[in-house]
């Protein structure tokens, strides 16, 4: 009896273990790499990536895709309603294989190279964030810039940012 009980919480062990390490596998396929340094708990921005900088990471063994992107929180205005929102901007391939493809869009389409004041938005900044549901092709005041939307990310996608 002492035997199989020892195999079974071994057996219970190497499948706890197992399922864990495929959790974690799942979650860390994705680093986001910023400039800057934590003082106490905080992080303070400082500076920015340099060509050389994105360079020297491709070279790297192991990493598949890097995405140079800029970030900051701005004023987003819809139907006369203003909210803080995180935006994020940068080249629309790269961003697309960072967030469409693993995700994808529940409404509109992914933004593109020649689009001019074009967004995709998140599920709750379309759904929660504002008095009225915002759709494709509703327009959004962006820090005093009017931009149109052309695309919404399914639910559990980045939900609470905009990209352009």
């Amino acid at each position: 009896m002492g035997i199989a009980a020892i195999v079974a919480l071994m057996s219970v062990g190497y499948g706890m273990e197992h399922a864990i390490t495929g959790e974690l596998t799942e979650m860390a396929d994705m680093i986001s790499v910023m400039p800057g340094e934590i003082r106490g708990a905080a992080y303070v921005e400082k500076g920015s990536f340099t060509d050389r900088d994105v360079s020297d990471l491709q070279r790297i063994g192991g990493i598949k895709d890097i995405s140079t992107m800029t970030y900051d929180a701005a004023e987003v205005e819809y139907r006369n309603k203003n909210v803080p929102i995180f935006v994020f901007g940068g080249d629309t391939k790269e961003l697309e294989s960072f967030y469409v493809e693993p995700v994808g869009l529940k409404e509109g389409r992914w933004l593109r190279e020649n689009d001019y004041k074009g967004c995709v938005i998140g599920d709750r900044v379309a759904n929660d964030f504002f008095d009225e549901v915002i759709h494709v092709n509703d327009k959004l005041v962006i820090n005093g810039d009017k931009f149109i939307v052309v695309g919404v990310f399914e639910k559990g996608g980045p939900c609470c940012m905009l990209m352009m």
